[in-house]
Parts: C-alpha cells; structure tokens; sequence
C-alpha cells in the first residue's frame, strides 16, 4: 500500500485524519492591542482552528461534502493523539467526526 508523503511524516489509516493546530491569534482585530492572557488560555483550552495535513482513505466517506488537505477546520484541542515529527512539530491524528466544522 502507497501513502501520500506529507510534512507529518505520519500516514491515517480509516477514517482518521491527520491535522496541526494553528496559533490562537492574539491581536483584537485592529493589529495593536493584545488579548489579555486569560483570554487567549480560555480561547485556546477550548475549540481551535487546524490544517487538514493527511486524510485516510475512508476519511469522510459518509459526508456529502468532503474536506480537502490544506483546508481550515474546527477542532476540539484535546482531541485525538498527539505526536511529534522529526522536526519538532506538534501534530494530531483525529477521527474524522471530531471535526467540528470548517473555517470559511
């Protein structure tokens, strides 16, 4: 079997879906004034917004609309299992019905 190389250096099997958290963003709108830190601890322990990396091969195969690699979504934080790649990043594997929603 052939996996697609991704930069996870991991492979989902089934319905799992590889996805990396993105930065909660810290800024108010404007680009000047910073979120207070209780904000962004409260922002970031609940759902965030993650890059589809990898999909398995059954990945979302009972939706209609199917999420693509590269595509943002939202995600719970603790969900799924988390590892590190080679270089020190920090990535999930996830079953496709814990995604949330995605980020238009």
């Amino acid at each position: 079997m052939e996996f697609d190389k991704n930069e996870s250096g991991a492979a989902p099997f089934g319905e799992r879906v590889i996805i990396k958290h993105l930065p909660i963003d810290d800024t108010m709108g404007t680009g000047i004034l910073t979120k207070p830190m209780s904000m962004l601890a409260r922002e970031e322990a609940l759902q965030v917004k993650s890059e589809i990396v990898a999909l398995g091969e059954l990945a979302f195969e009972e939706c209609e609309f199917k999420p693509e690699v590269g595509d943002i979504v939202y995600t719970s934080k603790a969900t799924g299992f988390a590892f590190v790649n080679s270089k020190g990043d920090e990535y999930r594997f996830i079953n496709d019905k814990d995604i949330i929603g995605l980020c238009m």
